[in-house]
C-alpha cells in the first residue's frame, strides 16, 4: 500500500554527481553510489525532491528505459529506502500535508494497510513538538518522525485521540475524504495510529510515557539525534567550572580525618557490604565532626584538573572518591540540617575542594518543609537529622553529551548513593536513600535556577538508635 504515498528525497540528503561519472547520494542513515546511472534512473532521482508516487516514478522510468529494465528501477528504489534516503508524504494540492522522515536505516512502512472498519487510536506515547520552524510528531516506538505542515493533519490527529475507524473519519470530512484517508493510512503505517487492542497488553500498559521516552532516546538505535560525547557547545558556550563558586561568605571549616588511620582501623570491606542497610530511626544528634568526616570520605575533591584537549579533556574536571560519567562531576551536595551537635539548623552548601560548608540560610519555612517531606517519604515517617540533597548542574553534562545527558546524571546519582551508603556504614551511622523529592523545594530554598541546577536525589543521614 505504499503506492498511495508520495516518495521524496529527504532535505538532509546531499547529492554529488558528474555528467558522465558516478552519482552519489548521502544522508544521515546511509550513502548510495550509482556508478553509471542510466537516463531513466537520473530522471527518477530528479523527480524525487518534489515528491512522486511509486507508480508515477515507475511510469517515468518506463518512458525512458522501457518495461524490460524495471528490475533495475525496483533495485534502485529498494536501496534508496533501505539507506533511509527517501521519505513518504501526503499532499493537498501542491502543498505538503505530512512528510515522514526515517530516523533509522532500514525503516519501512507497515505492509498492512488500515482496514476501514477497524478501530484506531493515536498512540499514547506520541508527542508533538516544535523543531525550529517545524511541527514534529514523534514516538519512542516509531523509527520515523512526521512533519506536520497542514491544519488538516492536526484535525485528524485530534480526532484520533479518541477511538475511531478510518471509514468513520472519512464520513466526517466529506470534502477532504480522500486526503483524510491518506493521512490515516500514513499515521497507521508509520505506527502513530494503532489498533485500540494494541495498547491493552500488560507490557504496554505498565510503561509510563516519560519513562519510555527516556529509555529509548538515551539508547542508540531508533532515532537520528546526536548521541554520546558530541561536545556540541564547544566554541559557542563556555563550560561550567568543575568547582562551583562559593554561594555565601559565611562558612564552616570541617573536620579532616586521618585517612591512614582509617585505612588501618576501618571495618573490613566485606563486612561493610554485609552490614549496609537503610536506617532512619535515630539516636542522639549527629555531630559536626561526624558530618565533616563523612563528607571528607564520601565527597571531597581530591584534585582539580585543568582542560587538556590533547588528552580529550575539553573542560575543567576533578578526581573524587566516586566515579562520574565523562568525569563531569555535576552533582552538588546541599545539607539541610535538622539536628546536629555543633551546627545550627538551616541550609548549607558543601565545597568539596576546600572541605567547607557554606551557610545559605538558617531555619526557614522552606528548610522545615524539606525535612518534613523527606521524613514522610520513608517507610516509617521520621524526623531527619540531616537531609543531603544531590543537585545536578545540568550544563556540566549536557555541554558534552547529546541524548544521554540526563541518563548519565541518574547513573551518577546511583553511584554516589552507594558511596554514601558504604561510608555511612563504615562510620556506624544511619543512612537512607529516598526515592523521590520535590522538584522545586531546593531551588526555592537555595535560590537556584531550576533549569541550570536542581535536585535529582535525596539522602537522609543521622546516628543509629542504640537498642536498650
Amino acid at each position: 500500500m505504499q503506492q498511495q504515498f508520495l516518495l521524496y528525497l529527504l532535505e538532509s540528503v546531499t547529492t554529488m554527481h558528474k555528467p558522465d561519472g558516478p552519482f552519489e547520494l548521502a544522508g544521515p542513515q546511509g550513502r548510495l553510489v550509482l556508478k553509471a546511472p542510466s537516463p531513466g534512473i537520473k530522471n527518477v532521482i530528479a523527480a524525487l525532491p518534489g515528491g512522486e508516487t511509486e507508480v508515477g516514478l515507475e511510469d517515468l522510468f518506463v518512458r525512458t528505459e522501457g518495461s524490460d529494465s524495471l528490475p533495475v528501477f525496483y533495485y534502485m528504489l529498494a536501496k534508496l529506502r533501505r539507506k533511509g534516503l527517501v521519505g513518504y508524504g501526503v499532499k493537498r494540492g501542491d502543498a505538503w500535508t505530512v512528510m515522514c522522515e526515517p530516523m533509522a536505516a532500514g525503516f519501512a512502512l507497515a505492509q498492512e494497510a488500515a482496514v476501514p472498519d477497524r478501530t484506531l487510536v493515536l498512540s499514547r506515547f506520541a508527542i508533538t513538538r516544535r523543531e525550529g520552524a517545524r511541527l514534529i510528531l514523534e514516538s519512542p516506538l516509531c523509527t520515523c518522525r512526521l512533519v506536520l505542515h497542514d491544519a488538516l493533519a492536526l484535525v485528524v490527529l485530534h480526532r484520533l485521540a479518541a477511538p475511531v475507524t478510518p471509514a468513520g473519519l472519512q464520513e466526517e470530512f466529506l470534502t477532504t475524504a480522500a486526503e483524510v484517508g491518506d493521512l490515516v493510512q500514513l499515521f497507521y503505517q508509520t505506527g502513530f495510529a494503532v489498533p485500540v487492542e494494541a495498547e491493552a497488553t500488560a507490557a504496554h500498559r505498565q510503561w509510563e510515557v516519560q519513562d519510555l521516552w527516556l529509555h529509548y532516546r538515551s539508547r542508540m538505535g531508533g532515532h537520528d539525534d546526536a548521541f554520546g560525547a558530541s561536545f556540541r557547545f564547544i566554541g559557542e558556550i563556555e563550560p561550567l567550572p568543575a568547582l562551583k563558586p562559593p554561594m555565601s561568605s559565611e562558612y564552616i571549616e570541617l573536620f579532616r580525618p586521618d585517612i591512614e588511620k582509617l585505612i588501618a582501623d576501618d571495618y573490613p570491606f566485606t563486612l561493610i557490604l554485609e552490614e549496609r542497610q537503610s536506617l532512619h530511626d535515630y539516636g542522639k544528634p549527629i555531630t559536626l565532626q561526624q558530618v565533616g568526616e563523612f563528607l571528607y570520605r564520601a565527597a571531597r575533591m581530591r584534585a582539580l584538573m585543568e582542560p587538556d584537549p590533547s588528552q580529550g579533556l575539553y573542560f575543567q574536571s576533578s578526581r573524587r572518591s566516586y566515579p562520574s560519567g565523562g568525569i563531569g562531576y555535576e552533582l552538588e551536595l546541599y545539607l539541610t540540617i535538622g539536628e546536629c551537635d555543633g551546627l545550627a539548623a538551616g541550609l548549607y552548601h558543601y565545597q568539596p575542594l576546600e572541605h567547607r560548608l557554606y551557610r545559605l540560610s538558617g531555619e526557614t519555612d522552606h528548610t522545615r518543609a524539606m525535612l518534613q517531606t523527606a521524613g514522610n517519604s520513608t517507610e516509617k515517617p521520621c524526623t531527619p537529622q540531616v537531609l543531603i540533597s544531590l543537585a545536578a548542574r545540568f550544563p556540566r553534562v549536557s555541554w558534552k553529551y547529546s541524548s544521554i545527558a540526563y541518563s548519565v546524571i541518574l547513573k551518577n546519582v546511583g553511584v554516589l548513593y552507594q558511596t554514601i551508603y558504604l561510608v555511612a556504614t563504615a562510620m556506624d551511622l544511619a543512612p537512607c536513600a529516598i526515592g523521590s523529592g520535590s522538584n522545586l523545594a531546593l531551588a526555592q530554598a537555595a535560590g537556584l535556577d531550576p533549569l541550570a541546577e536542581n535536585a535529582v536525589g535525596e539522602f537522609l543521614l543521622g546516628t543509629k538508635r542504640i537498642s536498650s
